[in-house]
């Protein structure tokens, strides 16, 4: 059945319209990149100078109960849209934490950003964690 069904596939895959609809993701997704990239160098550009001040800016905000409180009131989980631009950043252009000490079994990646640990960590969903030195 699983044969079948990947033949299937590479046939549309290999039809006109299979090639104009890869095309057109593979485009999507090239954007998608680009876009991430232009935003970790924004990121770099400002935040570099002071890469503490601007986590402790950061961990304040995301973790205020005015914030969580308003996204909660808007219908979703609180976005951490900021602190996901800092761990793509991390993981560009900070080295990794080697240590135990605030690891899980759910981290996927750590690195150390300014005087914090940043972390990955996977399990039924995705979130991050930071600690400070």
């Amino acid at each position: 059945m699983a044969n079948k069904q990947l033949e299937q596939l590479r046939a549309h895959l290999e039809s006109p319209e299979g090639e104009r609809q890869l095309s057109e993701w593979v485009k999507t997704y090239a954007a998608a990149l680009d876009h991430n990239d232009r935003w970790v160098q924004k990121f770099k550009n400002r935040c570099e100078t002071d890469l503490a001040a601007s986590m402790r800016k950061l961990v304040k905000k995301y973790s205020s109960k005015e914030y969580i409180d308003r996204e909660y009131r808007l219908n979703r989980e609180p976005r951490e849209t900021l602190l996901w631009l800092a761990y793509e950043y991390a993981v560009r252009y900070c080295k990794p934490y080697r240590g135990k000490k605030y690891l899980n079994d759910f981290t996927a990646g750590a690195y150390h950003i300014g005087p914090y640990v940043i972390q990955l960590m996977v399990g039924q969903g995705s979130a991050l964690r930071i600690d400070k030195k």
